[in-house]
């Protein structure tokens, strides 16, 4: 009986673990804000599902990390003091029938309602609002940014040290469509 009890239980606990991996958040309907409360949870915006892959601090002196540093816009080459590169490798998905545009405006906040912006770039792992088609995803599945290790399209911040103490740092994503419509997700750091 307690070894039934055992399974039951881990079956239960199996299935709820289940159910709970790559599960969507709320919708943004117009005027309505949504939010993810964790990487990996998909907001709904505009008719696409917004998914951060992975968000870091990033070092342009390691290797693995420096060709996300190549092509800058003039002007975004070097880091402030006291401030610290940081990624957030976004995915998009629309997984209606219609072409939708993704989101162009960004900003990273911090407890402390500081925003920041994405540095422009023009580099191969660079996020660009761009068109999805029906069934498509952003990136492109047939481009680089598919296949390196995060599987997502960079925005890249300048952030202040004092910023990553002002946690959850959030996502935000602004609706291409409606301004007012913005969806949150919360970042790792």
């Amino acid at each position: 009986m307690l070894r039934r009890s055992a399974a039951l239980a881990l079956t239960l606990v199996a299935a709820f673990g289940a159910t709970a991996c790559g599960e969507e958040n709320t919708e943004s309907q117009q005027g309505e804000l949504a939010a993810a409360e964790s990487e990996a949870l998909y907001v709904d915006l505009g008719g696409l599902k917004y998914q951060v892959q992975l968000s870091r601090q990033l070092n342009p002196r390691d290797a693995e990390d420096a060709d996300y540093f190549r092509n800058l816009a003039p002007g975004e080459e070097t880091l402030p003091k006291g401030q610290v590169w940081f990624g957030v490798f976004l995915r998009v998905e629309n997984e209606s029938k219609d072409t939708l545009p993704a989101a162009e405006e960004f900003d990273v906040e911090d407890t402390q309602k500081n925003a920041f912006e994405p540095v422009e770039s023009e580099n191969t792992f660079a996020y660009r609002a761009e068109d999805v088609p029906g069934g498509g995803y952003l990136p492109n599945p047939e481009r680089l940014q598919s296949y390196a290790g995060t599987q997502g399209s960079l925005l890249l911040f300048k952030i202040p040290y004092a910023s990553l103490d002002n946690r959850p740092l959030e996502l935000a994503i602004k609706n291409p469509r409606d301004a007012g419509n913005i969806a949150r997700i919360d970042l790792d750091v």
